[in-house]
Formats: structure tokens, sequence, C-alpha cells
């Protein structure tokens, strides 16, 4: 897959995921005719999706720090975008349906604290991975199609190490809010 087909992959996410909050801002559901037995395991498999990849994604960037070599280097990027958009994006999706659906015997979500704080805490989450993780990563995939990269020493190089330890940063506050939002979602009594 092509950067052209990636990010209109991760457009069509980011137009569903838009429209999911905008729905559960406003109060309203999308009408899924399941079990809460199914939607449940929806969300878990959501979860895992998201989770996982999260834990991948530390993995491959260990990788990425370790390595020199531009063909592994451009290699790891790429599975990094990719398992971002093939299973983060989608356990986000996964988890937005079946949550607001598996959220409705609760009443108004915005009067159960730990029900919002949840939400808020995975908002804040993909808040970051849809504004700054996802966008970086085509960055860095341009950046390695340009020749460039972080080990070199030259100024964009230079940018390039930045970029990728903000990356790593962000990436763990995102993950640090997901692990909140799930914390909450087990324990429920806040």
């Amino acid at each position: 897959m092509n950067q052209k087909t990636l990010k209109i992959f991760y457009i069509i996410e980011i137009l569903l995921i838009g429209i999911m909050i905008v729905n559960l801002i406003t109060g309203n559901v999308l009408p899924i005719f399941l079990s809460n037995r199914m939607l449940l395991y929806f969300h878990i498999i959501g979860g895992i999706f998201l989770i996982g990849n999260g834990v991948v994604t530390a993995f491959y960037l260990v990788i990425l720090e370790l390595t020199k070599n531009k063909e592994t280097f451009t290699t790891m990027l790429k599975m990094v975008l990719y398992t971002d958009l093939v299973f983060t994006g989608p356990g986000i999706i996964l988890l937005f349906l079946s949550g607001s659906q598996l959220t409705i015997p609760y009443g108004i979500y915005y009067e159960i604290h730990w029900l919002l704080y949840a939400i808020v805490s995975f908002g804040i989450s993909g808040i970051i991975w849809t504004a700054i993780l996802i966008p970086l990563q085509f960055w860095f995939l341009t950046k390695v199609e340009e020749g460039i990269f972080p080990w070199e020493s030259s100024k964009e190089s230079s940018i390039f190490k930045i970029a990728l330890i903000s990356f790593n940063v962000f990436g763990s506050i995102s993950l640090a809010f997901i692990f909140y939002s799930l914390y909450l979602m087990v324990v429920r009594n806040v």
C-alpha cells in the first residue's frame, strides 16, 4: 500500500470516529441490533486491538531505536503505520460502537463519574492518536522516502530525531490515558 491509499484509509477512520463522537456528545446512539453479549465481545476485541497494538508499536519502536539499517528502519516505520491503521483505528471504532450501546443501561453517561472519566480519558488518547501520532508517522515515511534518517548528521536528521522522541512521549501519554480508561471501566467506582 502506498501513502496515498493509507491516507484515504486514515481519513475514512477519522470520519467514522468523528460521527461516533458527535453521536456520543449529542446523546444519540447508533442503532445496533446485537445482544449485550455480542456487544461486550466486540468491546473486548476492540480493546485487545487497541492495547495490543500499543504494545506491538512499543516493540517496533525499540527496534527503530536500535537499528541503523535504513531498510529495517523503513520497514519498521511502515509496520507501525500499517498496524495503527489496521488495528488501532478499527479497535477505536469497535470500542466506540459497542461502548455507546453498552452504556445505555447506565443512563446519562456524564452523571456517572467513572464512565465520564473513562470516556474523556479515551477521547484524549484518541485525539493524541489522531492529531499527533498518525500525522507524525506519515511525516516519518516522507522523510525516509527522501533518504533522511535520524542517525545521520544533518539538520533534517536532527529534526527527525526530535520528532521520534516526540512520538515516543505522546505515544506513552496516549497509552497512559488508554490504561486509565481501561482501569475505570474495570473498577467502576471513582
